[in-house]
């Protein structure tokens, strides 16, 4: 292949991403970054990536295609590293193409670190079409892609650096459907953004961005329904001082509404932001879904058309919900309910009361087991969205019977022979 010698300082960062020597890619500090940034002479450095990219362009020969390398080697000579940065920088599609996934990894980490070296105009000036480029392609080599943006965050302590490589990392992790792999970085968000601050770091509008593409990653996962909670729970409190809050709060609500299958420690209306939304009909429709039921929905549904089409909250869909939502609520209050209970509770018919169950079930707001010819369900756990007087008196009456049964049992025990 394309490959440098071994014993050049290029392999030796070769062998250590083979080796897996790097930490979380989204970091303060790195191994890797230590070794790539630093560790080169600029002559030596840009002499192996330029003897990398020869060689892919002809593996024959030990220096590659004498073309491509005399036309670095020249601009190396006469210290043209604008032009020449410039040169390497337009062959990342070829490498993209043409080279192996750790070859590519170690050629753009020591390409940006010369790059950071050599700093000022042309950080400036290079940066921006660098991560431009890596984040050019979502069908070609894009696992590899994300990897070197995300190790691109570690070569230098700037902020406005670590900033722009971040939104790049969030950016491409959405446009080539790969949002599994930044969870991680997301649920550190607060203190990441935290070690941007201070003198020259970043603005509030930054951190909005940032956080606005973390937030849409989440949504475009499944299964991070908490994650994404903590984190609009975060944003909120970060921007709640700030002009359109209540756009902000509003949508969030809206999020929270399409994307939620329980409401279960659900807070968001204890928020300051969210309190300025008060009086309107998305805190009403969110209250709705923390702790009433379906017929208080659909009487919402009649006289607020209009909110659905101005927020794209799909009524049906909303419907179904609040339907499964009335049903955990039901079944926390009961350890045994009968097919009848639940159809005139969601109103439906006794005969889809078992599909519904079965939804509940998959959607983890209850465990129960069902007796068909009987038409009983036994509760062995339900999730509530919340407990109110009822639902304490239940616990009671629960945990009053539970001590009476071990009373009981107990005693038996005792009484038996010894």
């Amino acid at each position: 292949g394309g490959r440098v010698g071994g014993d050049s300082l290029f392999e030796r960062l070769r062998q250590l991403l083979l080796r897996g020597v790097t930490p979380h890619p989204i970091h303060n500090t790195s191994t890797m970054a230590t070794v790539s940034y630093g560790l080169f002479p600029e002559p030596s450095q840009v002499q192996e990536i330029s003897v990398y990219i020869a060689r892919l362009h002809d593996p024959s020969l030990r220096y590659g295609d004498p073309d491509v390398l005399n036309k670095f080697k020249e601009m190396l000579f006469a210290k043209k590293f604008g032009p020449l940065l410039q040169a390497i920088l337009e062959e990342l599609p070829f490498v993209f193409e043409n080279g192996d996934a750790v070859d590519i990894e170690t050629l753009w980490i020591s390409f940006a670190s010369l790059l950071i070296k050599l700093g000022g105009k042309y950080t400036k000036m290079l940066a921006p079409p660098l991560l431009q480029g890596l984040s050019a392609a979502v069908d070609k080599q894009k696992t590899t892609r994300l990897t070197i943006l995300s190790h691109m965050y570690n070569l230098h302590p700037a902020p406005l650096w670590r900033f722009n490589v971040l939104k790049t990392v969030f950016a491409y992790a959405i446009s080539s459907k790969q949002t599994s792999s930044v969870i991680k970085i997301i649920s550190d968000i607060a203190s990441t953004l935290k070690s941007m601050e201070g003198k020259n770091g970043i603005t509030s509008a930054n951190k909005r961005e940032l956080y606005d593409l973390a937030i849409e990653a989440l949504s475009l996962t499944t299964n991070n329904y908490t994650l994404l909670y903590t984190t609009d729970v975060k944003y909120l409190e970060e921007f709640k001082a700030d002009s359109d809050v209540k756009e902000l709060a509003k949508t969030v609500l809206v999020r929270h509404l399409k994307v939620a299958k329980t409401f279960y420690d659900n807070n968001l209306l204890e928020l300051e932001a969210v309190q300025t939304l008060k009086d309107t009909p998305i805190f009403s429709l969110f209250q709705i879904f923390k702790s009433q039921g379906l017929a208080e929905f659909n009487t919402f549904a009649t006289s607020n058309s209009a909110l659905f089409t101005e927020t794209g909250l799909d009524e049906e869909a909303l419907r179904k919900s609040i339907r499964l939502l009335s049903l955990g609520t039901l079944a926390h209050k009961f350890t045994a309910l009968s097919f009848s209970q639940v159809a005139t509770a969601i109103e439906v018919e006794e005969s889809e009361v078992e599909m519904w169950v079965i939804e509940a079930m998959a959607s983890d707001i209850l465990k129960v087991r069902m007796n068909r010819p009987k038409k009983l369900i036994t509760v062995r756990s339900a999730t509530a969205r919340g407990l109110d007087s009822t639902d304490w008196s239940s616990l009671h009456d629960r945990v009053v019977a539970t001590k009476q049964q071990l009373a009981s049992l107990l005693k038996v025990v005792s009484d038996v022979p010894k």
